[in-house]
């Protein structure tokens, strides 16, 4: 048997400064979309940053109005998202240290469920809302309708599956203590 490349808490350690990036790079995305910055162009690459369904060119082409509109109905996702960043970089210093059955390593991962679950169903349904915010609030906008569900119902899967993780968890940590009081 061999072994392991990275040892269990070096490894939630690369994962917790990935997460740290993936927040920090969505929130800069969100930031340079909503101040209406180009796309970044590097040389001969062009990086087209996008938010769901919208993309610098689509967000500068919208009235003011419709620009705010569409900026606080992303403002939840972004919070939704971050909540759960958060608490999964909380999670991963929790098992650096090899606390994995403690109750607060428990919390944190059915915390980061809670929230991904909720980020991936308002992301499903923004454009929704944003088409009917916009109805009601007789914004003229151009914009189509785009919804994209096919990798959402598999992260919507793998939440539900990563809290039935963190039950699991908070199972075996009841059944721990019931066995340590026997003895």
């Amino acid at each position: 048997m061999s072994s392991p490349i990275f040892t269990l808490s070096a490894l939630c350690r690369v994962i917790r400064y990935g997460v740290c990036a993936i927040l920090l790079t969505t929130l800069a995305a969100h930031l340079w979309i909503w101040l209406n910055l180009e796309d970044v162009k590097l040389g001969v690459f062009t990086f087209l940053i996008h938010i769901g369904d919208l993309d610098t060119k689509a967000l500068s082409e919208l009235a003011p109005s419709e620009r705010l509109a569409t900026i606080l109905i992303s403002v939840p996702a972004l919070i939704f998202l971050s909540f759960a960043l958060i608490r999964l970089i909380k999670l991963m210093r929790y098992f650096e240290r090899k606390e994995y059955f403690i109750m607060p390593s428990i919390l944190l991962l059915r915390g980061f469920c809670g929230a991904m679950f909720i980020y991936v169903l308002y992301s499903m349904f923004e454009p929704i809302i944003r088409y009917f915010v916009f109805d009601l609030l007789k914004l003229q906008s151009n914009q189509l309708l785009v919804l994209h569900l096919t990798d959402s119902f598999d992260e919507l899967l793998l939440c539900g599956l990563f809290y039935v993780i963190a039950r699991i968890m908070e199972e075996g940590r009841r059944l721990a203590e019931e066995n340590s009081e026997f003895i």
